[in-house]
């Protein structure tokens, strides 16, 4: 009622939500949990704010 909807309170078409569980290889053995997927490489990477958005290209480039 009498509400105002803005850029800042009204949700995006990219708007979402994940969790996570991080352990070990030897963690997930000893507690009978099988791995879906290994984290095998990182990397991390900052740049200009007028090139926002293309951060992963440099990312991917490090790894």
């Amino acid at each position: 009622n009498e509400g105002t909807v803005t850029a800042g309170n009204a949700s995006g078409i990219n708007d979402g939500a994940a969790a996570v569980v991080l352990m070990s290889a030897d963690y997930a053995v000893k507690k009978g949990i099988s791995g879906l997927a290994k984290i095998v490489a990182t990397a991390q990477t900052g740049l200009e704010p007028e090139i926002m958005g293309m951060g992963p290209v440099s990312a991917v480039q490090l790894v």
